[in-house]
């Protein structure tokens, strides 16, 4: 049953989501919420990646994230397979994870249980990234 926490402004927020899992360890990170592999997004170390799904255009992300939120997909789909070859441990098929995860939220994923669970709201502010490429360009 999923758990649900009140935030300070009142807000009821769930608290655990749960999918697939390997890896074998738990891994607790700020979590990167990213929709589309090609945006502006650069990973620090222990950052956690959260997505819809991935394709082979999303390698290079993978690459550097310390563990993997996939809201679609299961064992055998692409970013399962890619994070094994990787040995770093995910959650897959949450199917609501990247609804209910915000970007900078510090999250734990453990790669035993198929969990994840927010430990605290973000304090990473959500980036326009078409307006942060405009301001590059204009000053570059």
């Amino acid at each position: 049953m999923p758990t649900v926490t009140a935030a300070p402004n009142g807000d009821l927020r769930r608290t655990e989501i749960a999918g697939k899992a390997w890896g074998g360890c738990r891994v607790e990170g700020r979590a990167r919420l990213v929709l589309n592999a090609a945006d502006d997004i650069e990973l620090c170390q222990g950052d956690i990646l959260v997505c819809r799904f991935t394709d082979p255009s999303w390698a290079p992300l993978m690459s550097l994230a310390e563990a993997l939120v996939i809201d679609i997909g299961s064992q055998s789909s692409h970013g399962a397979v890619v994070a094994r070859e990787l040995g770093i441990p995910y959650v897959i098929g949450t199917d609501d994870g990247t609804r209910i995860i915000k970007e900078g939220d510090r999250i734990v994923v453990d790669g035993t249980t198929g969990t994840v669970v927010i430990l605290d709201a973000g304090d990473v502010p959500k980036v326009d990234l078409a307006v942060s490429k405009q301001m590059r360009s204009a000053e570059g």
